[in-house]
């Protein structure tokens, strides 16, 4: 239950951090950006998972620096199936 609780709160500050952070910053997210990584697999499943899902072989995280929002989105990664 304690950790229902967490996830629900931290749910709920993303949720307000999304909406304090200028819209185009969500082109640039990734389940690989290092500032919300450590929900892989908690909240969304990892890359390689995801683009397996997907009907591909497989997938990684790759260095994508944000066009669109640099100031938030430090060391961007995106997944990139193949």
């Amino acid at each position: 239950m304690a950790l229902l609780n967490k996830l629900l709160c931290f749910a709920l500050v993303f949720v307000i951090f999304g909406e304090l952070v200028t819209p185009s910053c969500y082109e640039d997210w990734s389940r690989c950006t290092p500032g919300t990584q450590f929900l892989t697999g908690i909240l969304w499943k990892d890359c390689n998972s995801r683009c397996k899902e997907l009907g591909r072989r497989g997938g990684r995280c790759v260095d994508s620096p944000s066009k669109s929002c640099p100031g938030v989105l430090k060391n961007n990664k995106q997944c990139q199936c193949y």
